[in-house]
């Protein structure tokens, strides 16, 4: 009996792999162990998922801390610069100059893109190298008071300007913008609970930079109590 199963299971193997040599039929042992292939639709090669596509991965950057709208210090550092050319000729054209900025920032009624571009000019003035002259100095501390205004403003890009412009000073500057600095961190501070994200990125980022330069009067402003009067 047990001859007979062997030589059953023989013959059955032996039909199958003469089978499996034409072609057509395939092997039952490849049979048995033969994997099968996914379904696929349409084209093969574009079935398969790219990054980045949707349901799978995204490949990129990381979404920035604090949100849409949120502001960072790299930001700012981009915003230093990245601002109109411009050429100083003499003292009296530079003292003419930032008279009117003054003017346009110590007054609302101005449009907002119009405050945000003085603004920037003041920048601009920094990158041409208006530091080398004294008056610059003077005219700097006139405008206390048009920098406070303008980071109080309802526009969320002019107050973003403001700040970027303080940061910048205060990292151009440093102990010689302490007076601006002193007198625009209190209004900076109110900027942190502000909802809109912008303007409260803005004012930490600004307060950041002035810190890092170091004020002579900031331990004041920094003291415990007034921390916990903004947090």
């Amino acid at each position: 009996m047990r001859r007979l199963i062997c030589k059953r299971i023989c013959d059955y193997k032996s039909f199958d792999d003469e089978e499996s040599v034409d072609g057509n039929r395939p092997s039952s042992t490849a049979s048995a162990f033969k994997v099968p292939a996914p379904k696929t639709s349409g084209n093969p090669v574009n079935s398969a998922r790219k990054p980045g596509s949707a349901g799978g991965p995204k490949v990129g950057g990381a979404s920035k801390e604090g949100g849409a709208g949120a502001v960072d210090e790299d930001d700012f550092i981009k915003a230093f610069t990245d601002v109109p050319s411009v050429q100083i000729y003499s003292s009296r054209e530079l003292e003419e100059t930032l008279n009117k900025i003054r003017e346009i920032l110590s007054d609302d009624k101005h449009d907002w893109d119009q405050r945000a571009n003085a603004l920037k000019k003041i920048r601009s003035l920094l990158v041409a190298g208006a530091a080398q002259y004294d008056c610059f100095f003077q005219h700097l501390r006139l405008l206390d008071g048009a920098l406070k205004l303008s980071a109080k403003d309802l526009r969320s890009q002019v107050v973003r300007e403001a700040c970027i412009t303080v940061a910048h000073l205060s990292t151009v500057l440093g102990n010689k913008f302490d007076h601006g600095a002193e007198a625009i961190v209190p209004t900076l501070f109110n900027l942190v609970p502000n909802s809109a994200k912008v303007m409260a990125t803005s004012g930490c980022a600004a307060i950041r930079f002035i810190i890092r330069v170091g004020s002579s009067l900031l331990s004041f402003y920094l003291s415990p109590p007034l921390w916990f009067q903004y947090t």
